[in-house]
């Protein structure tokens, strides 16, 4: 009753990115079973300069679009929809993207989303960090870069058996803790 919950919507599996289909059954699944806001660190890597080239796609860029996952992304946001009284309609939050452009990548950037961009502990951008239009926030995201320590870094679940480890805790035992480990990104930044 009190308190939050959270729901994960898996969408990709191995290193496959998912189909338009798969994010957007993503979104109507939250939607139907309570989610008020989605918190999502993905987005096309594609270069995409405006909502028709991603809803659409663009032939000459042999670029598909995602007209499911755009509508899906309505239906979640519908007020009609809305899973929590203090809402008028559910939240989509996006990692803005570590490029380096100077633009939030889709599906943050469309207007009615949320696209996170990430500083470091100086309040500063990110050496990563896209930034500019379709970027709505910015907040702590870490920094790797020019760092000795992690002091910069901010602190995330890990996966143990990763194929390429992030510098973790120190655990018992002089041990590595590969379960909580250090990062940095758009990614850390979107929860905050």
């Amino acid at each position: 009753n009190d308190g939050v919950r959270l729901m994960s919507c898996q969408i990709f599996q191995g290193s496959r990115s998912a189909s338009d289909a798969q994010n957007a059954a993503a979104y109507i699944y939250a939607a139907d079973n309570g989610a008020c806001i989605a918190q999502c660190s993905y987005g096309e890597p594609n270069i995409i300069t405006n909502d028709d080239m991603f809803i659409n796609g663009n032939e000459e860029e042999n670029l598909n679009g995602s007209p499911l996952e755009y509508a899906a992304l309505q239906y979640f946001l519908d007020p009609s929809n809305s899973n929590h009284q203090s809402l008028e309609g559910n939240l989509a939050i996006f990692a803005a993207g570590n490029h380096k452009n100077p633009y939030s990548i889709y599906p943050g950037a469309l207007s009615f989303c949320i696209s996170v961009t990430a500083i470091r502990q100086d309040f500063l951008p990110g050496s990563y960090t896209n930034y500019g239009p379709g970027c709505k926030i910015a907040a702590p995201g870490g920094e790797i870069i020019g760092t000795s320590d992690v002091s910069g870094m901010i602190l995330s679940t890990g996966v143990s058996n990763a194929a390429t480890q992030s510098p973790a805790v120190d655990g018992n035992n002089g041990r590595k803790d590969y379960n909580y480990v250090y990062m940095q990104g758009t990614s850390m930044a979107c929860p905050h």
